[in-house]
């Protein structure tokens, strides 16, 4: 069960990151398709972008914390998000091929891709590492609630 959790926990890192990815590669195609001025797509992106990884910083160790507990193992979803990303990728250019070539995304924009791959799993094991602390906690403060209980 706890491997189960695991990869749950893995194939959404790598569905964040593909939707915020894929949000980038194709505001091309957002602008033509739906008519809406770039700057306008452009700005959207960026501010989901931005809430995304906030919420996911706020939310993701309290969520971790009861899903997967306190294991060293679940550093390994800082690797096990990468075969997700990759299977969501070749699943979305194969339904949404670029058929447009001014919807081809920029070519500065892989430099940037390949940055922001190399810092998300330090990101993620920053996350793994915030939720770790908050078992520590959660566990010290049990143990002094039951230590009190026992007292009386």
């Amino acid at each position: 069960m706890y491997w189960l959790r695991l990869n749950l926990a893995s194939c959404f890192y790598g569905g964040l990151f593909f939707v915020v990815m894929e949000l980038m590669l194709n505001s091309y195609r957002i602008n033509r398709v739906m008519g809406i001025e770039l700057d306008v797509v452009m700005n959207g992106i960026t501010w989901f972008s931005i809430a995304s990884y906030v919420m996911l910083t706020i939310l993701s160790p309290i969520l971790l914390k009861r899903l997967l507990g306190r294991r060293g193992a679940n550093y390994l979803s800082t690797v096990l998000w990468v075969p997700y990303f990759i299977g969501m990728i070749a699943w979305f250019r194969d339904r949404f091929p670029i058929t447009n070539a001014y919807d081809d995304p920029a070519p500065v924009l892989g430099l940037v891709l390949i940055g922001a791959m190399s810092l998300y799993p330090v990101y993620l094991a920053a996350i793994q590492f915030m939720a770790h602390e908050l078992a520590d906690r959660g566990s010290n403060h049990e143990e002094v609630v039951l230590a009190g209980h026992q007292a009386k």
